[in-house]
């Protein structure tokens, strides 16, 4: 008795290589949708800390306006201290121009662990406080200084592409 079979090896074959592809193909498009979602995460973070290092800049001008009044304008001031470290003023408040900005390392919360975050702070003085430029910041009499603060989500000299700044300008009225 002649059996006669018809033999189809590779069809199993073709199916196994058509599945393998579509799982492979799948689990790239997952790994690159997570690749992107931990991006955005991260980004989300640094603008978190960006955030936090400007306003810990502008806390520390404000608390230094309000302790010190006019007389921090009146020039002589080469360094303030702040968060329980000594920020170094890099253009000294003088009476020409009446205004001054410093830079300093923000530790975040006292964590060790985290690398120092950047604020550079520019305090304006006078009515109409004005910028570098020449641009009016504000025409309000009752103005009596205008804080600029950026906070960096790294350190100020940081080459990273990925640096976040945040900004905040406060205005102190009489």
């Amino acid at each position: 008795m002649k059996i006669n079979l018809k033999l189809n090896y590779g069809f199993v074959l073709l199916y196994a290589v058509l599945v393998s592809s579509i799982v492979i193909t799948v689990g790239l498009l997952l790994a690159n949708i997570l690749l992107k979602q931990l991006v955005i995460a991260a980004t989300a973070r640094d603008a978190k800390i960006a955030y936090y290092a400007a306003d810990a800049g502008r806390d520390c001008a404000l608390f230094w306006v309000n302790e010190l009044g006019a007389s921090l304008f009146n020039g002589g001031i080469t360094a303030l201290t702040c968060h329980n470290g000594a920020v170094i003023v890099e253009e000294l408040f003088n009476n020409i121009e009446r205004r001054g900005s410093f830079s300093y390392q923000v530790d975040l919360l006292g964590e060790n662990n985290i690398p120092p975050r950047c604020a550079e702070v520019t305090v304006f003085h006078g009515v109409p406080a004005t910028s570098p430029d020449g641009d009016i910041l504000s025409d309000d009499p009752r103005v009596v200084a205008t804080i600029r603060a950026f906070g960096y989500s790294a350190d100020c000299n940081s080459p990273s592409p990925r640096l976040v700044q945040r900004f905040i300008e406060t205005r102190v009225v009489q």
